[in-house]
């Protein structure tokens, strides 16, 4: 026993000296540091211990990178990004195909990040050509945490994508205690709409399981919607809904308004009959924009949704204190607050183009 302790020693010794000759190769030879890491796929990346080059092709990644702190190694985002308009300053990045890395090569990234779904064999390819490549998403909210904080460790910032998760986490956790266990005659009749009129969200959708963490009952819940189905008028009218909902998206990245959330809820107003639907009588129709109901900041329009549907319930929280928190803390005031309406206490800030990175 004791020859095998003494064997297993000497092992493990010349695996240690071994490492540190390594590194210390590295180190003379002006190579940066490498360490092994894994991206939300469950796949193992060689990447640098801090990457200092960053191209990313995913735009909730892209936001990321920014709040954890590490915007100074983001160099390059997606074409199409339209949500991140703190990020408009960077390298303006095509949809990654095997015709067209020859920009994330010349620009010497060193590492991609993209999203599960992207192009295999460009991805391949760049791996080929020695660029790392990390996959991230944000599609599974019950895994979003766990994807933010190895994302952290990727970026060399677990600290922060600690804190971030922590933050959200224990706002969700509140949410979802209070909330599981209401009967259905607790939970408020909530008609959900998608951007284009008329056009409603079942259970399949995100933004409409968020109605249910936040103790609603999505009125199309029949298994005969889709994931978006049009609706007549004449239906929602006969479903009556306590409460109506409409998501709002920033598809030409011209950023969100008081006035323009204000003109789409008179919009809605104005339609025949919706006069005597219980929504509108008691002045219970809401805007949020979906940069706060998906993504890094769903739990923002997770509070929000809370409040409206069970504002008893829910009457020690503050979804504008949460949401300048989040602001505060990791974005260095440049959201846009313009996310919600009708407003509570947010006082609305103007964007800033190009602002500083506080963390």
């Amino acid at each position: 026993m004791t020859y095998c302790r003494k064997i297993s020693r000497i092992i493990l010794l010349f695996l240690l000296c071994t490492v540190l000759f390594h590194s210390n190769s590295q180190a003379l030879a002006g190579e940066p540091e490498k360490k092994i890491v894994r991206d939300v796929t469950g796949k193992t990346i060689l990447v640098p211990e801090i990457p200092k080059r960053i191209i990313s092709l995913q735009d909730d990644a892209s936001e990321l990178i920014y709040a954890l702190g590490a915007a100074d190694q983001l160099i390059g985002v997606n074409e199409n990004c339209t949500s991140q308009f703190f990020l408009q300053d960077r390298e303006k990045i095509p949809a990654i195909t095997v015709s067209n890395i020859s920009k994330i090569t010349a620009l010497k990234a060193d590492l991609v990040i993209a999203d599960p779904a992207a192009e295999k064999d460009s991805l391949q390819l760049l791996k080929k050509k020695g660029i790392p490549v990390f996959l991230f998403d944000c599609n599974k909210t019950e895994e979003l945490s766990k994807n933010i904080k190895l994302l952290g460790i990727a970026l060399g910032k677990e600290t922060a994508a600690e804190e971030y998760t922590d933050i959200n986490d224990k706002y969700i956790s509140l949410i979802k205690t209070r909330t599981k266990n209401l009967s259905a005659n607790e939970r408020p009749r909530v008609y959900l709409e998608a951007d284009n009129d008329y056009i409603t969200l079942n259970l399949n959708d995100d933004k409409s399981k968020l109605v249910q963490l936040a103790g609603g009952l999505n009125i199309a819940s029949e298994k005969r919607f889709k994931t978006m189905s049009f609706v007549d008028n004449k239906w929602i009218i006969a479903k009556n809904p306590s409460i109506i909902i409409k998501y709002v998206d920033n598809v030409s990245n011209s950023g969100f308004s008081e006035t323009m959330l204000k003109n789409k809820k008179e919009g809605m107003l104005a339609r025949t009959n919706w006069k005597n639907i219980e929504a509108v009588k008691n002045d219970k129709i809401y805007l949020l924009t979906c940069d706060i109901c998906r993504g890094p900041r769903y739990a923002i329009g997770l509070a929000y949704m809370a409040k409206w549907l069970h504002p008893e319930l829910f009457s020690d929280l503050d979804p504008d204190a949460f949401y300048q928190e989040i602001n505060q803390n990791f974005y260095g005031q440049q959201l846009n607050l313009a996310s919600v309406y009708p407003y509570n206490e947010i006082e609305v800030q103007e964007q800033s183009q190009i602002p500083a990175n506080v963390k």
